[in-house]
């Protein structure tokens, strides 16, 4: 992601799409691990 950023500018559409993607993933991540915290608990 940085390095497209750094070369297409960081509001270039390509930049955007790649940041969402992977604040996508780490959300998901992050739902996993909670989740599986979650499990831990119980």
């Amino acid at each position: 992601m940085t390095d497209v950023a750094l070369e297409k500018g960081f509001t270039s559409i390509e930049s955007i799409t790649i940041s969402q993607e992977l604040d996508r993933l780490l959300n998901l991540f992050d739902d996993v691990k909670q989740t599986k915290h979650q499990k831990s608990i119980d």
